[in-house]
């Protein structure tokens, strides 16, 4: 908090390569603020980090939290639409992506770090064998197994920011339709 001080009464020049790592230690200033409850400072803070980052969604999630603790249902709103549109979509459409045996299917997907029921929808076949797949999200297994039916639903963890889901196919071909989360 004391550096936080200090940068309100100093003028810094961020150099263009520097910048991210510059919106780094002010969401990480307004985290302190933030934790000591002073939710005002820690608020100018993540403005700063969105002055220089206009889609910094660490700061939009953070200054969220200080509006939920205010009880301040109308600026959450707004915020909640900002947000949105910086989210991946909760339904993507995979238009019949074929996942060859041993082969991978990746997607990165921006999520804002809560637990979530993540949805894999698969067009199954004749082929008696069910497929086998392993879910991988950010480098951690999530689940191993055979798909009996449609729709593999998962709860997971994920994290703020880019999320790197991987799908990986490991006794025959597969048909991924589409994925929702919630």
């Amino acid at each position: 908090m004391r550096l936080g001080g200090l940068l309100k009464q100093s003028l810094i020049v961020v150099p263009d390569s520097d910048q991210d790592a510059y919106v780094d230690i002010l969401n990480l200033i307004g985290d302190s603020y933030q934790r000591e409850d002073f939710l005002y400072d820690a608020e100018e803070f993540y403005r700063k980090a969105l002055e220089v980052d206009p889609d910094n969604l660490r700061a939009l999630l953070s200054i969220r939290k200080n509006y939920e603790r205010l009880g301040d249902v109308g600026k959450i709103r707004g915020l909640n639409e900002t947000i949105a549109d910086l989210l991946s979509p909760k339904e993507i459409d995979l238009d019949d992506q074929l996942v060859q045996k041993g082969k991978v299917y990746k997607q990165n997907l921006i999520l804002e770090g809560s637990d979530i029921e993540l949805n894999l929808y698969i067009k199954q076949d004749e082929i008696a064998l069910y497929p086998l797949l392993s879910v991988i999200l950010n480098n951690k297994i999530v689940w191993d197994g055979y798909v009996e039916g449609d729709v593999l639903s998962l709860s997971v963890e994920s994290k703020e920011g880019q999320n790197t889901l991987i799908i990986r196919s490991v006794n025959r071909d597969v048909v991924l339709t589409g994925l929702s989360y919630q």
